[in-house]
């Protein structure tokens, strides 16, 4: 009985590295597995797509897009080993911005990895593509995975705006991304 216990115990905690924290992490984010990206090909984030993207700061994905509920959200993937990037690599950013009257009318949005800030960007129409270039970054490959934050100070919830509603802080909604080689 002891020996079948010890099995079974040794059994979930290999099964919980490998699958929960994920090769390369050294402690979970969130407890995710990141998904690998592949360079020159668009991932697309709606309709459940990708979930396990998703690291804080978002909401339910719905047929298009996966809005973000505050002023801060992360999102975590890996790509592959093999060839390294170009000076004409680019991040792709296709998304949709909350632009509401009497609220914003221009969504601000940094996007970073780590301490670097790779670009800034003001949105001014609800459907916006950001294009980021990433001469002279160094993204981490598989196994390690990449950890880009957007920070949004134009948030702002329905009840800001209204007195009423919902109070979730809405600002961008992430259709899809793409990194070029």
């Amino acid at each position: 009985m002891a020996g079948a216990l010890f099995l079974v115990g040794t059994a979930v905690t290999i099964v919980t590295d490998r699958w929960i924290i994920g090769p390369g992490t050294t402690a979970p984010v969130n407890g995710y597995r990141f998904p690998l990206f592949d360079f020159n090909r668009r991932v697309d984030f709606g309709d459940n797509g990708n979930l396990f993207a998703f690291v804080e700061g978002w909401d339910n994905p719905e047929a298009r897009a996966v809005w973000s509920l505050q002023n801060k959200a992360t999102i975590a993937f890996r790509l592959p080993d093999g060839q390294p990037m170009s000076d004409a690599s680019e991040l792709r950013l296709h998304l949709n911005a909350y632009l509401a009257p009497p609220g914003p009318m221009v969504q601000h949005l940094s996007v970073w990895m780590g301490a670097t800030e790779l670009a800034a960007a003001v949105i001014t129409t609800s459907d916006a593509e950001v294009t980021i270039p990433l001469k002279g970054v160094s993204l981490p490959r598989d196994p390690t995975p990449i950890i880009l934050t957007f920070k949004m100070p134009d948030a702002v919830s329905r009840h800001d705006l209204e007195g009423r509603g919902s109070r979730q802080r809405l600002s961008i909604g992430l259709l899809s991304l793409e990194i070029t080689r």
